[in-house]
């Protein structure tokens, strides 16, 4: 077994009336099952599959948008949208945005670009 601990911080002082700043974090047991973090080329159409549907646990998922096309490395403001493996969309990942959540055991994973392709990095972790 191993942990892994993220923290999210929420800081902004014209997001509401009152200045937001709190941070929450959690001690999250994993298997050494994972992969990552690397980068990856997320393609049009079909996308580029990132976890299977025979991965049974939970999979906690961190995904970011690079904001860089894959073929040359320019910039691009292309959206990578995230899809569970029945292609139903839950999650739009903008250019320099980022995700990290749970994804239930067996519904796979795969990022697909809006218009060209994208590099995203991607790293998952196997509950334990």
């Amino acid at each position: 077994m191993a942990t892994l601990t993220p923290t999210l911080s929420l800081v902004s002082t014209d997001a509401s009336s009152d200045n937001l700043n709190f941070s929450v974090d959690s001690t999250l047991t994993t298997t050494h099952t994972s992969q990552g973090p690397g980068k990856i080329s997320c393609a049009t159409s079909s996308g580029t599959a990132l976890l299977t549907t025979g991965q049974t646990s939970i999979a906690y998922v961190y995904f970011k948008n690079t904001g860089k096309l894959a073929a040359d490395g320019a910039d691009t403001t292309n959206i990578i949208t995230l899809q569970d493996a029945a292609g139903n969309t839950f999650s739009d990942v903008g250019a320099g945005e980022f995700a990290f959540f749970p994804l239930k055991g067996a519904q796979g994973l795969t990022a697909v670009s809006d218009t060209a392709a994208v590099v995203g990095e991607f790293a998952f972790y196997t509950k334990g």
